[in-house]
């Protein structure tokens, strides 16, 4: 309904200039003089200078050329790696972007070097609520004296294929959305190319600083909870008991 609305309001509009277009003498609207003219000029044999220089390449930029300068000048010395995973998918031939062997071996690493701060917390934080559920299930109501080793491993297998199959699509996500965002302000492209190299590449430091938060934070967290549950089993019980 929204849409119908639209267009006839369109259509409206449209019907409204036209009516207010005036008249010439001969009965004719400006508009409709200027595309008569325009057909009658089209006739005309057109001139042609013979001496005149060849046409730049550069007028001849695609849009697809511009899109790959963009993704190089955000993802560095790699372009050439991540640039061959997403030419099917930015040619429209299909989705897959192959398997990325880093995402899936140091997940928690490769994304906040990659500077891909958004995902790197939301794994940080399913990881770590994952742990505090483990913790809260076998260790306050089950009353196990530890989480079973082997959830912690197959949930982490499961995670890191997840990264390694959808890591790549994932990080063209995040260079595209940057990329729109620098774009949108800029115009001159040697502008946008060093914006997009300060915000793109990668962040040695930031991985670091993430692992090391993370690690801080789920010290700090099990501490917490450890003292919590055990002070509680020891008063009352595992939580599940009556």
């Amino acid at each position: 309904m929204l849409v119908i609305l639209v267009l006839l309001k369109t259509i409206k509009f449209n019907d409204e200039i036209a009516s207010k277009e005036p008249l010439d003498r001969g009965g004719m609207t400006r508009h409709s003089k200027g595309a008569a003219m325009t057909s009658e000029n089209e006739k005309l044999p057109q001139f042609q200078n013979p001496y005149a220089p060849p046409a730049s390449n550069l007028e001849t930029v695609t849009a697809g050329d511009s899109e790959e300068q963009h993704l190089r000048a955000f993802v560095g010395s790699k372009a050439d790696y991540y640039l061959g995973k997403w030419r099917p998918l930015l040619a429209g031939r299909g989705s897959n972007t192959g398997f990325n062997w880093a995402a899936f071996l140091i997940s928690g690493f490769w994304f906040p070097y990659r500077k891909m701060y958004r995902v790197a917390t939301l794994f940080f934080a399913i990881i770590l609520v994952e742990s505090i559920g483990e913790e809260v299930i076998f260790v306050g109501f089950l009353g196990y004296d530890e989480t079973p080793g082997g959830l912690d491993r197959i949930f982490g297998l499961v995670t890191s294929i997840l990264c390694g199959v959808y890591g790549n699509r994932w990080y063209l996500s995040h260079a595209k959305k940057a990329i729109s965002e620098v774009c949108g302000q800029e115009v001159d492209e040697h502008a946008i190319a060093e914006k997009l190299t300060k915000r793109g590449g990668t962040s040695l430091g930031s991985a670091l600083g993430f692992f090391i938060l993370f690690l801080v934070v789920m010290f700090a967290v099990f501490f917490v909870l450890d003292f919590v549950l055990y002070s509680r089993i020891e008063a009352l019980g595992p939580l599940s008991s009556p």
